[in-house]
Order: structure tokens, then sequence, then C-alpha cells
């Protein structure tokens, strides 16, 4: 995809999460991980920059629990 797609595509995926319930998706991005100290919960997330870099995007996975913003089931991780 070219920088406009990406950036379009990404925009899709934030304001209709529902219509990639299912889809296999492929980011290329940066993986970062935080700790609710009060909680002890662990949170995943990636983060897809944009070409201009003004305008980046957070997706937040989790392994085995419901309370995010996307949900990723079943899914791969490749460290490039």
């Amino acid at each position: 995809m070219n920088k406009d797609m990406v950036y379009a595509t990404v925009y899709q995926l934030m304001v209709e999460p529902d219509k990639y319930i299912g889809k296999i998706l492929c980011i290329d991005g940066l993986y970062y991980t935080g700790q609710n100290e009060k909680t002890g919960t662990y949170y995943h997330y990636g983060i897809i920059k944009d070409a201009l870099a003004c305008c980046s995007q957070g997706l937040e996975f989790v392994w085995g629990d419901d309370t995010l913003y996307c949900h990723l089931v079943n899914s791969e991780m490749q460290v490039k």
C-alpha cells in the first residue's frame, strides 16, 4: 500500500472496527507494552506511523482479556 492507502485503511479500521471482525491484518509498526501499577494488568499495543509522522495510530491488543478497543484473536506476531 502507498502512504495514503495506509492512512485511509487505519482510519477506516478505527471508525468502523466491526467491519474488520474475522479479518486478517498485517501491521508494520512499533510494539510497546505497559503495566497498570494498581491492577497489575499488562497492556500490549502497536503504533502504526503515517508517512509524515503526524497522525500515528495505536492499536491495543490482548491475550486472554476482553477489555480493549481492538481485540485481536488468534493473532501471530513476527519480530523483524
